[in-house]
């Protein structure tokens, strides 16, 4: 009962947007999924929160000097900006600086205090309007950055530092959460929680070069899936899949026929970057505003936004097709599932207010886009610790973070984990013709696992999928 009535992995009646009550049940079993999936992952998952990871503590505390410089640099800045000192992290304090002094019209309010809201998304929004001046906006600037620098020192920085410090192998330890998320990925939480390390910019690498094996003669092993939200979306536009087929990369072969320009002559920052972003964003039903920050300078406005999300869906028209059934489905049902029968309520479709149904038509298409592209990943993961044990690979499983299983394996061998692992992850599950591809790198640390090692492809033929949206729902 715990499992089923968790948030997103519900079935039985749905009639909220339906004239007449649909039972989803007869068509998903969410005890089977929990059985085929989440309940084959739960060894793993002990397994991994056993494990830990190993940081190296000079290499942290090198951070932790860094960003605490880096925060008194910005503080400082921000005091002789202004003139007198504020707290970034004081909602108060923004507030009257913001809205009271520099007269900085709204956005929102909150709903508890009602006062004008200061949070990360507003200052964003603020910083890019017409109407907010030089100075506010490099105010607003400093404002995020002390707030970006303070997070990685008191979420990760300083935890991670503290709990390493008595351990004798300087390992973390974090918990992870099996289904405590809608699409059915992972998550983690206290004491800290590790698979929220920043994902790109210079903190994300210096966090990866402290995570390194706890033994000598071992080194870092990770397993990425390449492009898995696309491929799972391919399976429903022939021009996505035919890219995957042919083994060409989506970015590229995206910005090729934006810019009209011949695919071996894409340029990486001029062309491929912008494609990718909008490719990523597609997959969240992306708008021109939402796009916008993700942009180079040089390219933020809303019409070379637009543009981009308007050539994506010319490009990939039947994406765009489908994005459509999928939110006809929502509407229909007042839920959505993905192609592994994982289920999903969407209690805003009722809303009065059409921003609010609106991004839950987004919310349901990127459900069954992350929900199917997770069971992908999650399915092998229920036998990995079997097939290393099988082979005798000596390999330590730390985590699963992003589209990434990463592991500590011994250098003796590296090579039958490259096969043998990397071929279950591609080879467990089927998305129909397209090749699921995954790529293997090591390195002495996390960061140096970059240098792509190995590759390996399959047409996996493992299950068919229980949840095609193509089907019909029996009304009762």
């Amino acid at each position: 009962d715990e499992y089923a009535n968790k948030p997103g992995h519900g079935s039985g009646m749905i009639s909220r947007s339906t004239q007449h009550p649909v039972t989803l049940d007869r068509m998903f079993n969410p005890w089977e999924l929990y059985d085929t999936m989440d309940r084959k992952t739960i060894q793993l998952q002990v397994e991994m929160m056993e494990n830990g990871m190993r940081f190296n503590p000079d290499k942290m505390e090198d951070m932790r000097e860094k960003y605490l410089g880096l925060r008194e640099d910005v503080f400082n800045d921000l005091e002789k900006l202004v003139g007198y000192r504020v707290l970034p992290t004081s909602p108060v304090q923004v507030q009257r600086l913001l809205f009271g002094e520099m007269g900085l019209r709204p956005i929102k309010f909150s709903k508890k205090t009602k006062l004008p809201s200061a949070d990360d998304k507003t200052l964003e929004d603020l910083k890019d309007r017409d109407t907010t001046t030089p100075q506010a906006a490099e105010t607003i600037g400093l404002i995020q950055k002390y707030r970006e620098y303070d997070k990685l020192l008191s979420s990760y920085i300083l935890p991670i530092q503290e709990f390493i410090r008595h351990d004798p192998l300087h390992l973390a330890h974090t918990e992870i959460k099996n289904t405590r998320v809608v699409s059915g990925r992972w998550s983690s939480g206290d004491p800290i929680n590790l698979m929220a390390l920043p994902k790109q910019g210079d903190a994300a690498k210096e966090f990866r070069e402290a995570v390194e094996p706890r033994y000598k003669d071992w080194v870092m092993w990770t397993g990425d899936y390449s492009g898995i939200e696309m491929r799972t979306i391919g399976t429903q536009d022939e021009a996505i899949a035919e890219v995957f087929i042919s083994g060409l990369d989506i970015h590229t072969n995206t910005a090729s026929k934006m810019w009209s320009v011949p695919y071996d002559e894409v340029d990486r920052d001029k062309h491929r970057y912008p494609a990718k972003r909008v490719g990523f964003g597609a997959v969240f039903g992306i708008t021109a505003i939402g796009l916008l920050p993700l942009l180079p300078a040089e390219n933020r406005t809303i019409e070379f936004a637009q543009w981009l999300i308007d050539s994506f869906y010319n490009i990939y028209a039947g994406m765009a097709e489908f994005i459509i059934k999928v939110q006809d489905r929502a509407r229909q049902y007042g839920a959505m599932w993905d192609q592994w029968g994982r289920i999903r309520q969407f209690a805003e479709l009722q809303s009065p207010r059409k921003y609010v149904v609106e991004a839950a038509m987004r919310e349901a298409f990127s459900h069954y886009v992350q929900g199917t592209a997770q069971g992908v990943i999650k399915v092998p993961m229920g036998a990995l610790l079997g097939t290393i044990k099988a082979y005798g690979i000596r390999a330590i499983p730390l985590i699963q973070i992003h589209d990434d299983i990463v592991m500590e394996v011994h250098k003796d061998d590296v090579s039958l984990c490259n096969v043998v692992v990397g071929n279950l992850m591609a080879s467990a599950t089927s998305l129909g013709e397209i090749p699921i591809e995954v790529e293997i790198n090591t390195g002495e640390t996390w960061a140096e696992c970059g240098a792509e090692l190995d590759t390996y492809k399959a047409v996996g033929t493992y299950r068919t999928f229980v949840g095609d949206i193509n089907e019909s729902i029996m009304v009762t």
